[in-house]
């Protein structure tokens, strides 16, 4: 989806990810990337189509859940499983978590690393309305995360805050597909569309949702981001947000910076 050279990394599988032909970008209805194409020349990456369609928590506040669990599934997709685990069991189940009143994506990852995971469908999502709902024991749990590794700098403590480096983060989606990351988000639903750059309302000092990171292209100096907030938002669910100078981590983006791999 970039006007740039495109960098692929999936192991043979074809995503849905429709092209957004007024802005003239590439189509990836089908990508034959089978192997990590990712190198030092390459400046542009779109790791979207490893989804199965941009995420929506609705009226719910679990972004810190779905973020996690759309990456495992885009970690899993990269060795050939087409997985979707359940947000839902994360959402209902994770009690050191908030359910629908929010939680942090690293507690999340611990109760994954913890905790056998279910299948989307049949443990589906239906907090959409805001309900956290009550935890529901399955007959089947066949996914659970293996690791989960914070990218070096993406600190996020009351004390001090520190950050990857945009090369970092480049190398981290390369090497291990889409990145979750907290965000200040605040503006996020009134996106008009190019790249976001401007200063975001208390910045890093308000980091109010997790976003995932698929991708990035040198030419807009942005990161390809997906808020959650469904299909109908902004470019086909997703949006971009700079990294650009003078300010490389616009929105608090980077922050608790994190990639996900299956058991």
């Amino acid at each position: 989806m970039m006007r740039s050279i495109l960098t692929l990394v999936a192991l043979g599988f074809a995503g849905h990810f429709t092209a957004w032909a007024q802005e003239g970008y590439l189509s990836l209805e089908h990508p034959e990337a089978k192997v990590n194409l990712c190198t030092a020349t390459d400046h542009a990456a779109n790791l979207s189509y490893l989804l199965p369609n941009a995420g929506s928590t609705q009226d719910c506040g679990a972004s810190w859940a779905m973020a996690p669990a759309y990456a495992l599934d885009a970690a899993y997709k990269r060795k050939g499983q087409d997985v979707q685990v359940s947000v839902q069991q994360i959402v209902s189940c994770d009690v050191t978590d908030g359910g629908c009143q929010g939680g942090d994506p690293l507690t999340a990852a611990q109760y994954m690393l913890q905790r056998p995971l279910a299948a989307d469908k049949a443990y589906p999502y239906t907090s959409g309305g805001g309900d956290t709902g009550v935890c529901r024991t399955q007959s089947h749990y066949p996914y659970q995360l293996g690791e989960y590794h914070l990218l070096p700098g993406a600190d996020n403590t009351t004390t001090g805050r520190t950050l990857p480096s945009v090369a970092t983060m480049k190398q981290a989606l390369c090497a291990h597909g889409p990145l979750v990351s907290a965000a200040n988000a605040e503006n996020f639903s009134h996106y008009p569309g190019g790249v976001v750059s401007g200063d975001c309302p208390g910045d890093y000092r308000n980091l109010s949702a997790t976003v995932l990171i698929v991708g990035w292209d040198d030419t807009k100096e942005a990161w390809l981001v997906d808020p959650f907030f469904g299909s109908q938002f902004g470019l086909n669910g997703y949006m971009w947000i700079s990294y650009g100078t003078p300010k490389q981590h616009t929105c608090g983006i980077g922050f608790e910076a994190m990639w996900l791999a299956p058991k």
